[in-house]
């Protein structure tokens, strides 16, 4: 194969529909000539007249891809930091101290569920964008939790496609969500974990309610799926929080990816 490219939703379909998500990819033997460009051309095309308003890529910082999305109009909307974190380096009686850890007024809870949800459910959020929020609620957190809509008794997951852990801080008086972490866990032999969100609600910040989540998902990470090697967390630079708790928990810098759009004519 020299070369293939496509789209697929970023959004929901419908006369709301915004962005699609651009796949494209060129041999390096066959670089150079002309080919990526025909292809965006081609897929561009097709997916205004689909009705699609937008394209968005991601590409590894200083690559080919890179240089490719700004050459032809992609405009670079964020940056975004890998950290990985081999868990053989966490003690797991640290873990187990951050976990035990009193934080008056709430309490910890964590259920899987499918990676990929049933019709109606909502997934997760994509890394480094905000949760959709709504008047009966501002944080967008029941929407951005996967299966909280549903709870813990979300069936088994599809075939393939892994499962999402999530560990919720709750707050006792009320029984709301302050704040989650998620972790896909891929299905075995696959050695690595993928964090794919982090939210604590704004009413519930300082307390350290987003170390205590997460330290929780690293343990549950050692104790049940001794598969898994290693976490990989994404966060943009405007999530400096994130950052900074990958950083205090081990987490190291190992690649950046730039983030585009492009926005088709009308």
């Amino acid at each position: 194969m020299t070369a293939v490219a496509g789209v697929q939703p970023a959004t929901s379909p419908g006369p709301a529909r915004t962005a699609a998500d651009l796949q494209l990819y060129v041999h390096p033997a066959a670089r150079r000539r002309g080919t990526g460009t025909l292809l965006l051309a081609a897929v561009a095309a097709a997916a205004r007249e689909d009705g699609w308003a937008t394209l968005r890529a991601d590409a590894p910082a200083c690559t080919p891809a890179d240089v490719f999305c700004l050459r032809h109009g992609f405009v670079r909307e964020r940056v975004v930091h890998h950290l990985l974190l081999p868990l053989a380096e966490v003690h797991r009686a640290w873990l187990a101290e951050l976990v035990c850890a009193d934080h008056p007024g709430y309490r910890l809870t964590t259920w899987y569920a499918p990676a990929i949800p049933a019709p109606g459910i909502p997934g997760p959020a994509r890394t480094g964008e905000p949760a959709p929020a709504d008047a009966d609620d501002p944080d967008g957190l029941a929407a951005a939790v996967p299966g909280f809509a549903f709870g813990p008794a979300a069936g088994a997951p599809e075939p393939g496609s892994g499962r999402l852990l999530t560990v919720a801080a709750l707050h006792t008086g009320t029984g709301a969500v302050a704040g989650y972490t998620e972790v896909l866990i891929p299905p075995a032999p696959a050695p690595r974990a993928q964090h794919s969100h982090l939210a604590v609600v704004p009413a519930h910040r300082r307390r350290g309610l987003g170390r205590w989540v997460t330290a929780e998902m690293l343990r549950r990470l050692h104790a049940e799926h001794p598969q898994i090697s290693e976490v990989e967390i994404a966060a943009a630079d405007r999530d400096a929080a994130v950052l900074a708790l990958g950083e205090q928990l081990g987490f190291r810098p190992y690649r950046r990816t730039h983030a585009y759009r492009l926005r088709l004519p009308g």
